[in-house]
């Protein structure tokens, strides 16, 4: 019997996190919105700009971490990336203004969780690529 190429595993690892982390960061929100817009006074249009507000930066973003990812592989991108949400998380933990709110969970939050799961999955089919597998 063939040995189970292991790019084929990191592929699926990476399919797990992004469906478990699309599920909590994207609808999360939508659960949790009315009674934290109610609980804090902000309306439900606020607290959602801070999803339009973290695509902006994402998009701002994209191309500063694309040749960061590049130049240093996908450990180092992760690595800054898991950190980054970590504080992101830890500042959720303090936020009494909707600046704060914006910051923690619309840039560090959702913009840098969208930048550093698509740059992951974007550098494992470039080395399926590289193999000439046809899996990305």
């Amino acid at each position: 019997m063939r040995k189970l190429f292991y790019g084929w595993i990191i592929v699926g690892v990476t399919f797990m996190i992004g469906v478990t982390e699309s599920g909590a960061f994207q609808n999360i929100l939508a659960v949790f919105m009315k009674p934290m817009a109610q609980e804090v006074g902000w309306s439900r249009a606020v607290v959602t700009g801070s999803i339009a507000f973290g695509s902006l930066f994402a998009g701002l973003v994209s191309p500063i971490v694309g040749p960061i990812l590049d130049r240093h592989g996908p450990r180092m991108v992760a690595f800054w990336g898991i950190l980054i949400l970590s504080a992101g998380l830890i500042g959720m933990r303090f936020v009494n203004h909707i600046w704060q709110f914006y910051l923690f969970f619309g840039d560090l939050l959702y913009c840098l969780h969208r930048q550093y799961i698509s740059e992951i999955a974007r550098r494992v089919c470039a080395d399926f690529s590289e193999l000439s597998l046809t899996a990305c």
